[in-house]
């Protein structure tokens, strides 16, 4: 009977190993290929103090516009 009760305790343990394999290996996977992502790094385009310094530029040169 202690043979019976080894044989099922290490089928058992068998999943719980391989699951903690299977999350170690992911978990290396995602630290280690996934950390860099320059768009979480990096402004997208002008920012709101260049857009307002350019329109006031550009009012003053638009079309119809009347020069003193």
């Amino acid at each position: 009977m202690s043979t019976q009760a080894l044989t099922r305790n290490q089928q058992q343990a068998a999943p719980r190993l391989r699951e903690a394999i299977v999350q170690l290996i992911a978990g290396l996977r995602r630290d280690l290929a996934g950390g860099y992502r320059p768009e979480r790094h990096y402004m997208r385009g002008p920012g709101p103090r260049w857009h307002a310094k350019h329109a006031r530029a550009e009012a003053a040169f638009a079309p119809g516009h009347a020069f003193a």
